[in-house]
């Protein structure tokens, strides 16, 4: 009878100090878990390829020269590019590289192409004032916002950064701008593009951002945030959902059209082709590392989220698997610690099964991410620690 007494609180408060610990670490994630929490993320994104059956961009892959800077015979085969692909009347023009010392032709072209995009660069984290160029950054300005909690009071959701590198007389001419960078995660593979930073008090739109407003005629670009998070950006009925740091979380697709700027400034493609796309110019130079690529071109990337944000692809999360996430934390260690033999084991199995049914249905059906790491965690320790 005394051992039966002395069972009932340990199974109690052995499940309840294990679901605070991991609710603790679920709340303040540390960098080492958190690059784990991503990794498990990957393993079942992996296993949920998209196939593209058509394509609403259209990349044109330059030479290898820098994304930062690019030279004047970059800028004049760019500035014949722009012209010929203009012929087709795309949605768009979007051109990835910073030129920033591109010449009058150049800037002859984006004006006559009428919806061309052109991109500017940021420094992240770096003290500094974008005062030199403040058009530039004032021209990317997100006007509108709407935030059910009333004003943040400091403006931090977004990464602050500083003005790298423009071209103050092509954003003139330009349709619209917005910054290109593309910020990998703490083991350097992308798995998000920004749509937002901060350049002092000022919130500017990313490249894609500036895209997707143009091709779509849109009148308004509106920040959705809550509190100090950023939700979303939207625009003439597409709303583009976001991390908390403004960030769209990206699905890879296969395929694509990508072509080469020697084929388009031979005349081998006619201009039809990029009817009714939406083009982006950009060099193969810039990489970076992705889900399920070593080195992927960043025009291509901002391209795929482009894509993402049209067919409204991108990954999210919700309050209402945040809850879940915290019921399973909770739920498990407090099932598995009243059950013994082979009940045990069906538990964990069960436990484990239910965690990546959850986390396949959510993001295959629904486009939810969900946060594995942590309720399996609860799962296995919990079958670990002892029963009585």
């Amino acid at each position: 009878m005394s051992s039966s007494k002395a069972a009932g609180p340990k199974r109690f408060f052995a499940p309840l100090i294990l679901s605070s610990l991991l609710l603790a670490l679920y709340w303040r994630t540390p960098d080492s878990l958190a690059t784990c929490e991503r990794k498990v993320q990957d393993l079942l994104l992996n296993y949920a390829p998209i196939l593209r059956s058509d394509s609403s961009t259209c990349i044109i892959l330059t030479g290898e020269s820098s994304s930062k800077k690019a030279s004047q015979a970059d800028a004049g085969e760019i500035a014949k590019i722009i012209t010929a692909v203009a012929l087709g009347r795309p949605r768009a023009i979007g051109i990835g590289d910073c030129l920033a010392d591109a010449d009058a032709a150049f800037e002859a072209a984006v004006r006559g192409a009428g919806k061309a995009i052109v991109s500017y660069r940021l420094a992240f984290d770096v003290r500094g004032s974008p005062a030199g160029n403040w058009d530039v950054v004032e021209k990317s300005r997100i006007r509108f916002s709407t935030n059910p909690w009333g004003k943040p009071r400091r403006w931090m959701p977004a990464p602050q950064a500083v003005l790298e590198c423009a071209n103050a007389r092509a954003v003139d001419a330009a349709a619209g701008c917005g910054f290109s960078n593309s910020i990998p995660d703490a083991d350097g593979i992308a798995r998000g593009v920004p749509l937002v930073a901060w350049a002092g008090d000022t919130p500017c739109q990313g490249f894609p951002v500036a895209l997707l407003a143009v091709s779509l005629g849109a009148r308004r670009v509106t920040l959705r945030l809550k509190g100090e998070a950023v939700q979303g950006v939207e625009m003439d009925g597409l709303r583009v959902n976001t991390d908390p740091r403004g960030r769209l979380l990206f699905r890879e697709y296969t395929g694509g059209m990508v072509c080469s700027a020697a084929d388009v400034l031979a005349g081998k493609l006619q201009p039809s082709v990029f009817s009714g796309k939406i083009v982006l110019i950009g060099s193969k130079s810039r990489r970076f590392r992705t889900r399920t690529s070593p080195s992927v071109p960043e025009v291509i990337i901002q391209a795929t989220a482009v894509e993402n944000a049209l067919r409204d692809d991108c990954l999210r999360r919700s309050r209402g698997v945040g809850l879940l996430e915290v019921a399973l934390i909770i739920g498990i260690p407090f099932v598995i610690a009243h059950l013994t033999g082979w009940r045990r084991w069906c538990a964990l199995m069960g436990s484990l099964i239910c965690v990546a049914g959850c986390a396949a249905i959510l993001l295959v059906g629904y486009r939810q991410e969900m946060r594995m790491l942590y309720p399996v965690i609860s799962a296995i320790i919990s079958w670990i620690l002892p029963s009585d």
